[in-house]
């Protein structure tokens, strides 16, 4: 599938959190909200921690360099303030050093027609880019004048 509309990376930064409940998960779990800056203005999506990681783990495959860390995985007390928080601190240093990382590409799929990219060349890994899909709700905000 091809997308309508990719921009590029300027800036990405964790803004808020959601606890979501789903029919189709045992359990609760944490959403962050992602701002990404672009040249056409803000995109905001929810991603997992869990998506986090797993971006992570593409950008080891193909990368050659240093990655920044992310938090531990907790399986107990995931859900408690300090944890959030903790979470929070870590995906915006994570998610800052990415950005500043010229050696680095990679992207967020936002919805169908929207991904926000960082990359060198002209083109990024498809399976990297599909690696951050999210199932849930994305708001893309920007001008596209």
């Amino acid at each position: 599938m091809q997308l309508a509309l990719e921009l590029e990376i300027v800036a990405a930064r964790i803004v808020g959190h959601r606890t979501m409940v789903l029919a189709t998960e045992k359990s609760p779990f944490v959403e962050y909200e992602i701002e990404i800056t672009t040249p056409k203005g803000l995109v905001v999506c929810w991603k997992r921690f869990r998506e986090f990681r797993i971006l992570r783990h593409g950008l080891k495959r193909t990368s050659s360099g240093r990655l920044p860390s992310l938090p531990k995985r907790r399986w107990l007390c995931n859900l408690s303030t300090d944890t959030i928080a903790e979470r929070k601190l870590m995906l915006n240093q994570f998610l800052s050093q990415l950005v500043a990382n010229e050696a680095l590409q990679w992207g967020i799929q936002i919805d169908a027609t929207l991904a926000v990219l960082k990359r060198r060349r002209l083109s990024v890994d498809r399976k990297l880019l599909d690696s951050f899909t999210s199932t849930t709700l994305a708001s893309p905000h920007w001008d596209l004048a």
